[in-house]
């Protein structure tokens, strides 16, 4: 999504928040979003560093950017790396140059 309205319900660009910003908006929509109390957008990192403490879970990151930059890609796949996910993650996108991008990322 573009913006924060579909979960958030405020009809902000995400592209021009800071996480900080994009975190102040709890979620308000989802299958029992009410069940778990106020909940907000995590970060890649947060994302990575919770699902890391669990075996046999994977990591699903959709990437919707048409035109990911060299640095983007590679911040993405060292925090993949980092987080010691390689091998339980899945990256998806519509976009074939964005994945092409972060299979070429040389990261060790």
């Amino acid at each position: 999504d573009s913006t924060l309205e579909r979960m958030c319900g405020v009809n902000l660009n995400i592209r021009e928040l800071t996480l900080d910003e994009i975190q102040s908006y709890p979620i308000v929509a989802g299958s029992k979003v009410n069940k778990y109390g106020k909940q907000v957008m995590p970060s890649l990192d947060q994302y990575l560093q919770l699902l890391s403490r669990y075996s046999g879970i994977y990591a699903v990151i959709e990437i919707k950017e048409n035109n990911l930059s060299d640095e983007d890609a590679t911040r993405i796949k060292n925090e993949i790396y980092y987080y010691g996910m390689k091998d339980r993650t899945f990256i998806i996108s519509s976009n074939q140059s964005s994945l092409l991008k972060l299979q070429s990322i040389d990261t060790k």
